[in-house]
């Protein structure tokens, strides 16, 4: 690819690749693929910072106009595409690697089935939602894969242990709490930061968290440290909202409670009905009764718990904003500026009401930026207006990954991104 002067015009060459039946893999592809992205027909979440950038994405987006050909993408021939961003941004390429910014085929079908022509190292050879899916390698992909993949859905985590355990199957990324304790110390347990935080939300626009001062009171009164003692699993305490390693992730910013003490708390706010909300997994109801004990303790104010099955708690979530819930944030890219996004005025992931012109001016200026000094500075005031000056969300910890990965395989290692690169690694020969 090559960039102009200005950092904002990218001229990319496709590179020779086909599809896995053969057919060439062109610019217009890319170009269809994006015009998916930006139809105000998709939802496209995380494609929120890509549509920012691109010249007329979001009002494609937005229906303000029709016309695709407004939009700062185009396939120029067969093999070049071009693509204009309103500004410089040291982190837009990063973007890129991202499922809205893959080819589409002319057909526009995205229902993945049984031989649907795919991009990637490795195409679909049998699909069963309900139990399996089997990946063979495109032979058409290079460097070409080595190995089959069988992907299986185990809903009984004691189930998932006995496979593995039998050898009849070789991964396994979420273990099971109950197990954790006799594989910490296993060959086979890896891990690796996660670029993901695990907060507590308020919805700022709603009694009683429209009072700034029982934010602070609520965050100042919860002992991080002591989510260690609950979780089997152990994850990387932390006062900040960017995830570890990224930068300020190491920075702290608690809050103290001082404004009002626990007396203060008891006297106005016990006659409040207080709900915190969450999807009812196992480590969140942990997490919650802590959370719920620790205010009782803290500040001598009882909440009560509410767990909701996933699907239901997202749409609950979404529609109902409520004043008081958990929620976790994954980076969609390697860069701070994936997670202060959120909580910019008109982010759709945002649900707590915060609506600040300064911090969404930082955060614009932050995305300007490359990598630096003054990037850095600018991040951790971005960091104090969210956490302290306005408490909008208790960040309890960033999340660190484990799986179990049998000694068959070799070079298979997790990434802070989540992602298993199957065809990268290799099956051992030996017993």
């Amino acid at each position: 690819y090559k960039v102009s002067s200005d950092k904002k015009t990218y001229t990319f060459k496709i590179k020779k690749a086909k599809w896995s039946d053969g057919q060439i893999i062109s610019a217009y592809d890319f170009l269809r693929g994006f015009k998916r992205t930006f139809s105000p027909l998709t939802g496209a979440k995380i494609s929120q910072n890509f549509q920012d950038l691109v010249i007329g994405a979001r009002d494609f987006k937005s229906k303000k106009t029709t016309d695709f050909n407004a939009v700062g993408i185009k396939a120029i021939d067969e093999k070049t595409l071009e693509i204009r961003i309103q500004r410089p941004a040291a982190y837009f390429l990063s973007l890129l690697s991202l499922p809205f910014a893959f080819p589409l085929r002319e057909s526009g079908d995205t229902i993945i089935k049984e031989g649907t022509p795919t991009s990637g190292p490795y195409k679909i050879t049998k699909l069963k939602s309900s139990s399996k899916t089997v990946f063979e390698p495109n032979e058409y992909y290079e460097p070409m894969a080595k190995n089959i993949i069988e992907l299986k859905v185990v809903s009984d985590s004691s189930a998932v242990m006995s496979l593995y355990e039998k050898n009849e199957i070789d991964i396994i990324e979420r273990i099971p709490s109950s197990d954790f304790e006799r594989f910490k110390n296993s060959p086979e347990l890896k891990t690796a930061p996660f670029l993901a935080t695990y907060y507590l939300g308020f919805n700022i626009l709603k009694p009683p968290f429209d009072d700034l001062k029982l934010r602070k009171a609520f965050a100042g009164s919860i002992k991080r440290t002591d989510i260690s003692k609950i979780l089997k699993d152990p994850q990387i305490i932390s006062s900040s909202w960017v995830p570890t390693p990224l930068d300020t992730s190491d920075q702290d910013f608690s809050v103290t409670s001082s404004d009002l003490d626990k007396q203060t708390v008891k006297k106005k706010y016990t006659s409040e009905k207080i709900q915190l909300v969450f999807d009812s997994q196992e480590k969140n109801t942990l997490i919650t009764s802590f959370i719920q004990q620790q205010l009782k303790e803290n500040l001598g104010i009882e909440i009560s718990l509410r767990g909701m099955e996933w699907k239901s708690y997202l749409h609950f979530l979404t529609q109902e904003r409520p004043p008081f819930f958990r929620f976790a944030w994954l980076s969609a890219f390697p860069d701070p500026l994936s997670h202060l996004d959120v909580f910019t005025s008109h982010n759709p992931n945002n649900y707590t009401g915060f609506s600040n012109v300064e911090y969404d001016n930082l955060v614009l200026k932050i995305a300007e930026l490359s990598p630096g000094k003054q990037r850095h500075q600018l991040i951790l005031r971005a960091q104090k207006i969210l956490l302290q000056d306005f408490a909008v969300i208790i960040p309890l910890f960033h999340y660190k990954q484990y799986a179990l990965i049998s000694h068959s395989w070799q070079g298979l290692e997790l990434t802070p991104m989540g992602l298993l690169y199957f065809d990268q690694a290799n099956l051992r020969h030996e017993p």
